[in-house]
């Protein structure tokens, strides 16, 4: 009976122990939550968009294209009327042909001014300038099998 109580004694003390750390841990809680209250805290998560314009985020939605890291970085290093600039460009090629990469495209129009491309006003004093495309080319004549043969026959004499 002697060893039981020395065992329950034991436990007893432990307990106490265990009680002393759990009470440590709890104000130690509370400290941490007060400082936390206190401090202003950004999520990680949050993406950095405050640098950039309204009106920029704004066309960015309306042309589909999503802000990545690269993206962000060209915006910041050039002006909001070059972004925009760029923007309308990419408006502009959208409407012409379909552009895989958006963003992509849009980061190098960005990075190289590009802008919407304008119509060409001719001068009176100008002659007519015609845009030639590779459906502009004159179809190319067919030659028949009997000149083809005749052409080989030519060709097939002297030996």
């Amino acid at each position: 009976m002697k060893k039981h109580i020395e065992i329950a004694q034991g436990k007893v003390i432990e307990l106490r122990q265990v009680e002393a750390e759990n009470n440590r841990l709890k104000a130690r809680i509370k400290e941490l939550e007060q400082s936390l209250t206190n401090a202003k805290v950004t999520p990680i998560n949050q993406k950095k968009q405050s640098d950039i314009s309204s009106n920029i985020l704004t066309q960015l939605q309306v042309v589909g294209v999503k802000l990545n890291p690269t993206l962000t970085k060209t915006i910041h290093t050039a002006s909001d009327e070059i972004v925009l600039d760029a923007i309308e460009a990419l408006k502009d090629q959208l409407t012409k042909q379909d552009i895989p990469n958006a963003g992509g495209w849009l980061n190098k129009a960005i990075q190289e001014g590009w802008t919407k491309s304008e119509t060409i006003h001719q001068q009176p004093n100008q002659p007519e300038q015609k845009i030639v495309k590779a459906g502009d080319k004159p179809q190319k004549e067919q030659v028949s099998l009997t000149q083809l043969k005749k052409l080989s026959s030519i060709f097939n004499k002297d030996e």
